[in-house]
């Protein structure tokens, strides 16, 4: 799994191994990180689609950004859900500690 949570992990295969590793070599996968943590970080809570909506980045991009933000015990579901754009429920997130930093 690479450097999770502190960065872009895989469970198997060959593609999500590169993918990840694509997006942290280009910086993406930490720049899409801290926009996320910064949006959090001004006591905002929402889902990943409203995340992604606020950054106009696409949630396939963002859902596993809060996840390794979860990983490092910065963000955390605040227990509520919203229906989501293909009907499901998904989790609302919120920052855990406004103390914490993203580490490097």
């Amino acid at each position: 799994m690479g450097n999770y949570p502190n960065a872009a992990g895989w469970k198997e295969g060959d593609t999500s191994r590169a993918a990840a590793k694509t997006i942290e070599a280009s910086g993406r996968g930490r720049n899409l990180r801290e926009q996320c943590l910064e949006l959090f970080q001004t006591g905002w809570q929402g889902t990943s689609e409203e995340v992604s909506k606020r950054l106009q980045e696409h949630d396939l991009s963002i859902r596993p950004r809060l996840s390794e933000l979860r990983g490092l015990g910065l963000l955390e579901p605040t227990g509520e859900k919203k229906r989501g754009m293909f009907g499901k429920d998904i989790h609302i997130w919120r920052l855990k500690s406004e103390q914490g930093v993203l580490p490097l």
